[in-house]
């Protein structure tokens, strides 16, 4: 074992419910998991918790999920966000 923290996603969403399945699929796989359910919450977080990748709602304000690196639509399935997540941000 390294001793090095796994990535570190901050997932912002404003439905609870697709929340709950974010963190459940990137904690289970080994991610660090922060939530917001609002997009100034989680703009405050990404400006004071170092983290590697941003989920975003692509319909959250004051910014949207159209300035990310990667899409995926909902409903989407728990795999498909893994697989992109790991695309952008590998675990080692």
């Amino acid at each position: 074992m390294t001793g090095r923290l796994p990535p570190t996603v901050l997932a912002i969403e404003d439905d609870p419910e697709v929340l709950g399945i974010i963190r459940a699929h990137l904690a289970g796989a080994g991610y660090q998991v922060l939530v917001a359910t609002g997009g100034e919450s989680g703009l405050e977080l990404a400006r004071t918790q170092p983290v590697d990748l941003i989920t975003l709602d692509l319909l959250m304000s004051p910014v949207d999920g159209l300035v990310a690196d990667g899409f995926v639509s909902k409903p989407f399935l728990g795999r498909r966000l893994l697989a992109e997540v790991r695309r952008l941000v590998p675990l080692s």
